[in-house]
């Protein structure tokens, strides 16, 4: 995958702003940040990336990396991106590979879903003020 690959909107996919939470992944992480210490509740960020290790579902927001249940209605994500993208992306890694080609970005305030290439979606996601767009002035 090159970085310079596109990042590609998924138009007309969308997924609840609750998928979070439908995923068991809000659930996770509360756990994960009171192992940190933290007593509060957890509001996931606005930007999460979901892809698959091979058939593991996993997910990526800010400072966590976590491995979800493979249930509903993560598990559709791989066929759902594959149908939309007519087989030409694909968010899941081959056996023995880590990494997939694409990285699905969703945006939980407008539910909209994004392919990252991998490495560029996970700089994306795990920062504290992602940027879908250079700022003014400068190029990428």
């Amino acid at each position: 995958m090159n970085p310079s690959d596109p990042i590609i909107l998924l138009k007309g996919m969308y997924l609840p702003r609750d998928f979070a939470l439908q995923t068991g992944l809000v659930d996770d992480l509360a756990v994960y940040y009171r192992k940190k210490g933290h007593r509060a509740g957890y509001l996931p960020p606005r930007f999460i990336g979901y892809y698959f290790n091979y058939s593991q579902p996993m997910a990526v927001c800010r400072d966590a990396f976590l491995s979800l249940d493979l249930r509903p209605p993560i598990e559709f994500l791989p066929s759902k991106v594959h149908s939309h993208t007519g087989g030409r992306c694909t968010i899941s890694s081959k056996r023995g590979e880590v990494e997939p080609p694409y990285i699905l970005v969703h945006d939980r305030y407008d539910r909209s879903c994004w392919l990252f290439p991998y490495d560029r979606g996970r700089l994306f996601v795990e920062s504290k003020d992602p940027l879908l767009e250079p700022p003014i002035g400068e190029k990428w």
